[in-house]
């Protein structure tokens, strides 16, 4: 139940900055799994998005936002398209090719992450590849 706040917040980000979303969600990542971070605190979440490039002010008004009705229901919408595409866990990726837009590609799992590269003729190096 507490990961809630995370996928509020990766919505909120989605939202208010959606350039920053790849950024905050690799900061999250790595709070989580290189650093061991606690990440459910609010000035941990902060962090993360300065971390990813956001100003403090702006990233107290991303994680306050977090408890707004329309990001509850933005997220609640996106999870319900996820099911209805068939998304039962995550991480659940659906892949687009740009010379195929109307053909989807679903993949379930990190140990997929070699094959999305493959897909998209791009080079896997891990989910940290600067980190010996």
């Amino acid at each position: 139940i507490f990961f809630f706040i995370i996928f509020r917040l990766l919505t909120a980000v989605s939202v208010r900055e959606p350039n920053s979303l790849v950024d905050i969600s690799r900061s999250l990542w790595k709070r989580i799994w290189l650093k061991n971070v606690d990440i459910f605190e609010a000035s941990s979440l902060i962090n993360a998005c300065m971390d990813g490039g956001l100003t403090e002010e702006t990233a107290r008004k991303m994680v306050d936002s977090c408890k707004g009705e329309d990001i509850r229901k933005k997220l609640k919408e996106t999870t319900q398209a996820a099911i209805e595409k068939g998304a039962f866990g995550a991480p659940c990726l659906f892949v687009r090719l740009p010379a195929n837009d109307s053909e989807e590609h679903f993949f379930f799992g990190s140990d997929r992450f070699d094959q999305i590269a493959s897909m998209i003729d791009q080079p896997w190096f891990g989910p940290a590849p600067n980190i010996d």
